[in-house]
């Protein structure tokens, strides 16, 4: 934001106990030679701080801001101080938090310094007090680095204040120091990340987010991360699905802020999907044969260990119905295959379909084709073959 600057010399005051008394009060911007009772301070009437003590001095901002660092620097004029007595100046930014019609004051964390003679800055204990004789031109600065966001409609000022110490306590510790001074804030612009399209994610599989950020920025690489127990993802956006769900997977974009931006984040939302799944049908008999004997197919389904039931088809007529997946495969036995009339044979396209579960999508084999055989039309081999409960012996 800008600085804000006291033009005209403005007295700092300590009382006989070296508290501070009177300080500077100094806007965000522009410039104030006000002075005020510290006192006035823990005032809770918002009202006062606008129309009766600080008179302008507090600056309402626009919008939302957050600010990062403050650097000060304060020009004394010509004082005498007490032999003996040491004054130490501080700064402090405090806020103005409405409520309702009224509000309060508050000091903002961190956003406070102690002031430091600029002629010891590269001595290995920088001075932080005045004594003895103030001449003009006997600069000190103070700086802090915070991080505070003031909402759209709350008000900021500086408050420069000083304490006396040094001299037994039946001394008065009355003093005056007039100063100048000059403030600025450092702001953090916001990043705005945008996600791009939302990858399609299933159990046991991967795809990929990825975020943009809008420029200017702070250049620092977008990380990506997610609390949720249904995916995972790695800090460069792949994304590994572990149960189905719907909007069940969310994902955070990161890019981490500097000294003048904050950090951005987004977030994207993912369902992950069910895990695909392959049923192949399958059997150990021979596939052509006589009508009316067992016939035994099996299905083995491959997916993400899946459960659930098959069912056996020939066309539309069901053989076989929820057959309870076991150990990823289920089988069915029928003797209802024949021929039809007097045909001689029939031909049939056996299928088995997997009904799917909670982590895994259904599916449905490939065609098995058989052959059935009318029995007047065979010669039989009786004693040949050993007669089974599973498969066909002609």
């Amino acid at each position: 934001m800008g600085v804000g600057d006291v033009a005209h010399a403005t007295n700092l005051t300590t009382n006989s106990g070296g508290q501070a008394s009177t300080g500077a009060l100094v806007p965000v911007s522009g410039y104030s030679a006000t002075a005020v009772p510290i006192t006035q301070l823990d005032a809770n009437n918002g009202q006062a701080y606008f129309g009766n003590i600080y008179g302008g001095v507090l600056q309402v901002m626009p919008s939302t801001m957050t600010f990062t660092k403050m650097n000060a620097i304060i020009n004394p004029q010509n004082t005498v101080i007490l032999i003996g007595v040491h004054l130490t100046v501080s700064a402090q930014l405090y806020r103005f938090q409405r409520q309702g019609g009224s509000g309060q004051l508050v000091a903002v964390p961190g956003a406070a310094c102690t002031f430091t003679d600029v002629s010891t800055l590269q001595a290995p204990n920088p001075v932080q007090t005045y004594e003895n004789i103030v001449s003009v031109g006997e600069l000190a600065v103070c700086s802090a680095t915070f991080s505070a966001t003031i909402p759209t409609g709350d008000s900021l000022m500086w408050l420069i204040s000083m304490t006396a110490s040094g001299i037994s306590n039946n001394v008065s510790l009355v003093q005056t120091l007039p100063i100048d001074a000059s403030i600025s804030l450092a702001t953090q612009a916001a990043q705005t990340l945008t996600f791009g399209a939302v990858p399609t994610v299933i159990v046991n599989g991967t795809g990929s987010v990825n975020a943009t950020s809008a420029t200017p920025n702070s250049g620092n690489v977008i990380t990506y991360s997610t609390s949720s127990t249904d995916c995972s993802v790695t800090s460069t956006g792949v994304v590994s699905g572990i149960n189905a769900g719907t909007n069940n997977c969310v994902i955070v974009a990161t890019q981490a802020g500097n000294t003048n931006y904050t950090q951005g984040t987004a977030t994207q939302t993912l369902s992950i999907g069910k895990a695909t799944t392959t049923t192949a049908l399958t059997t150990a008999c021979m596939t052509t044969f006589v009508g009316n004997q067992p016939f035994t197919t099996t299905a083995g389904v491959t997916g993400s260990s899946p459960t659930g039931k098959v069912t056996f088809n020939q066309g539309a007529s069901t053989l076989c119905s929820n057959v309870t997946l076991s150990s990823d495969s289920a089988s069915c036995t029928t003797s209802a295959l024949a021929t039809l009339g007097t045909d001689a044979k029939a031909s049939y396209n056996l299928t088995a379909s997997y009904s799917g579960d909670a982590q895994n999508a259904a599916s449905v084999s490939a065609a098995l084709p058989i052959t059935v055989l009318s029995a007047s039309d065979v010669v039989y081999r009786n004693g040949f073959e050993t007669e089974t409960l599973s498969c066909p012996i002609e």
